[in-house]
C-alpha cells in the first residue's frame, strides 16, 4: 500500500512539474503576463502539453489604477512659527478636505506635510495629479533633486545636509507606490483650489497658536 502511495504521489509531482514547465514555456514566448487556464486553443501549446489538455492562455489583465486630483498648501505665520496645512482629494465627484498644523514650524515643512497626509490618505496605488503652489517641493521631486540628496545619504553638498530630511523620508515611499505627476501653480493668484487649500492651512493655524 505504502509503494502504492509512493508511486501516485511521485505521478502527480511529475504532472505538476510538467504542466509548469509548459507554462514557462509559453511565458517565454509570450511574456510573463500570460498564465494557463481554461481549454488548449493553441498548437504549440497542444503540442508541447498534449497529456495536460484542458488547458488555455489567457492574459492578465492589469487593474487600472483610479485617476485622483490633489491640490494641497502650506501655511505659517513666522517662518519658524506656528503653520498649518491644508488638501483637497478628488476622485469621480467625490472631495474630502484635510488639515492639520503644528506650533512650531516652517512653511516648507507645511507644503511637504500637506503632500505626505494628502497621499497617505489614499487606500490604493492610484494615478494622481498633485498641484503645488510650492516650487521647492514640485521641483525637488520633478526635476530629481530629492534622489540626489538621497543618494548622498541626505546631503546636499558635503558639509550641507539636505533640509527636512525626515519629511522626504516619508514622501519617497508614496511616490513609489504611487503615480504622481506634480504641477505647480502660483499662489495667491485666485486659483480656487489652492485659495481653498490656502484657507485651510490658515484655519488651522488658529489651533496651535
Amino acid at each position: 500500500m505504502e509503494c502504492v502511495l509512493w508511486i501516485a504521489g511521485g505521478l502527480f509531482t511529475a504532472a505538476l512539474t510538467y504542466v509548469g514547465f509548459c507554462a514557462a514555456i509559453m511565458a517565454v514566448l509570450h511574456g510573463p503576463a500570460w498564465s494557463v487556464r481554461g481549454s488548449a486553443d493553441q498548437d504549440f501549446y497542444d503540442l508541447l502539453c498534449a497529456p495536460a489538455r484542458g488547458l488555455k492562455l489567457i492574459k492578465r489583465k492589469r487593474k487600472p489604477m483610479k485617476q485622483v486630483t490633489i491640490y494641497t498648501d502650506g501655511a505659517c505665520s513666522g517662518n519658524p512659527g506656528a503653520g498649518g496645512w491644508g488638501a483637497v482629494l478628488r476622485f469621480g465627484e467625490h472631495e474630502k478636505e484635510l488639515s492639520g498644523g503644528q506650533a512650531q514650524t516652517t512653511n516648507n515643512r507645511m507644503e511637504l506635510t500637506a503632500v505626505i497626509e494628502a497621499l497617505s490618505a489614499l487606500k490604493e496605488p492610484c494615478s494622481v495629479t498633485l498641484t503645488t503652489d510650492s516650487k521647492y517641493v514640485s521641483d525637488a521631486v520633478s526635476k530629481g533633486w530629492v534622489y540626489g540628496w538621497q543618494k548622498k545619504n541626505w546631503m546636499r553638498a558635503p558639509g550641507e545636509p539636505a533640509k527636512n530630511a525626515d519629511l522626504w523620508k516619508l514622501l519617497l515611499p508614496l511616490l513609489g507606490r504611487h503615480k504622481v505627476t506634480f504641477h505647480w501653480v502660483k499662489g495667491h493668484a485666485g486659483h480656487p483650489e489652492n485659495e481653498r487649500c490656502d484657507a485651510l492651512a490658515v484655519a488651522a493655524i488658529a489651533r496651535f497658536r
